[in-house]
């Protein structure tokens, strides 16, 4: 690996600005694609995480009027392939921040149906709100607005009536520099209901975990048909199904993605043009190895130690540089639109094969013509030839 590497090193300084070139393509190259696949996964993630955010769990009905809701769980919870179900009244009681939601629920099995990610809520914070019928958990960019932590007690007013909600735990990202108050739901044990008269009830809605082999489809139109009392029921499948097709929100990033693909293209075609330069103006050089008795496989080693090894370098400078600038965008965009979740660097499988995709461009690109002119000068080793 030594005498390898000093080759390389040596080779590389008889052809600087080839390889400088090379090299520069290279890393700028893979820099962008991880910029731009990266940035494409991660709005890809956001937008699924705001659609289970919206709907709450796998499945949400809605119902006009809620006076069945517990035979409906009963039938829903009855269904194949339904794994939990649990169920939320929603009022909006008055309080330091105006008129804030409030979803009363069964702590425990409210967290095994509703979408929880990981970090959104801590599990020891719904524990604690079934201990008692005012405790309750809010949303940490709201608790700060209004100075409360864990314990404090939040007053919420109804009608004429002033009730305490005691704080038990938070929910949702950390506030930014730039957050402003947009939803500061608050989440209380259903035992606080007895305070709320039927009037101020706004809604009542029945949230579903399924498995994932259901067809959503089919589980929706189920569920509807099972009682007139259903308003409608939205499914997080076919919600995300809409954000991802929707041509004004996914066009771009298609788009984007196309780029990285040409700009790979395009530098791979480069980057050959560049080595086969390379390999034209040591072609003498190259002919007498052949006529020492340097056989292809030797030579395109030789060739393959001289170009590769610089080549791995740039991708990695390029990915490094790629994932930095990636991350950056991410904070920043975390700080100026803040909400209670959070933009996520990611790059799930396919984000990798498409990188991997255009990693082998590059690197076919250098040992294709490596191969042809190795396999050309040792067939003919002619050193006139070559002059």
């Amino acid at each position: 690996v030594g005498d390898a590497a000093k080759f390389s090193a040596l080779s590389s300084g008889r052809n600087l600005k080839r390889v400088a070139a090379s090299t520069f393509m290279i890393a700028l190259i893979v820099g962008y694609s991880v910029t731009i696949i990266g940035n494409v996964a991660s709005t890809t993630d956001y937008m699924e995480q705001a659609v289970r955010y919206t709907v709450g769990a796998d499945a949400s009905v809605w119902l006009f009027e809620g006076d069945t809701i517990d035979e409906l769980m009963g039938r829903i919870s009855e269904m194949d392939g339904v794994l939990a179900v649990a169920k939320e009244t929603h009022f909006s009681p008055d309080s330091s921040l105006g008129k804030i939601p409030v979803r009363a629920v069964n702590p425990i099995e409210w967290k095994e149906a509703a979408y929880v990610d990981v970090g959104m809520v801590d599990s020891s914070s719904v524990y604690a709100m079934d201990r008692g019928e005012s405790y309750g958990i809010m949303e940490k960019g709201a608790a700060e607005r209004l100075g409360l932590r864990v314990n404090n007690t939040l007053l919420v007013k109804l009608q004429s009536k002033v009730y305490p909600i005691k704080i038990v735990g938070l929910y949702g990202a950390e506030p930014g520099e730039y957050w402003q108050v947009q939803n500061p739901t608050v989440y209380v044990n259903e035992g606080f209901l007895k305070n709320v008269k039927e009037k101020f009830i706004d809604k009542r809605r029945i949230i579903v975990d399924l498995a994932d082999d259901v067809d959503s489809a089919t589980f929706k139109a189920a569920v509807a048909g099972l009682s007139p009392d259903v308003e409608r029921v939205d499914v997080t499948a076919q919600q995300m199904s809409k954000a991802l097709n929707n041509i004004y929100l996914a066009g771009p990033r298609r788009v984007e993605e196309l780029g990285a693909y040409f700009a790979g293209l395009v530098a791979s075609l480069g980057v050959a043009l560049i080595v086969s330069t390379l390999i034209r103006s040591r072609s003498k050089e190259l002919t007498i190895m052949a006529i020492r008795g340097y056989s292809p496989g030797q030579l395109s080693m030789s060739l393959v130690f001289e170009n590769v090894g610089m080549e791995l370098l740039a991708i990695l400078l390029g990915g490094a540089v790629g994932f930095v600038s990636l991350r950056g965008q991410t904070e920043l965009f975390n700080q100026i639109l803040t909400t209670s979740i959070e933009r996520r660097v990611v790059f799930p499988l396919s984000s990798q094969i498409n990188l991997l995709i255009i990693v082998g461009l590059l690197l076919a690109a250098t040992l294709l013509p490596i191969l042809v002119a190795a396999r050309r000068i040792s067939g003919s080793p002619d050193l006139k030839l070559e002059e």
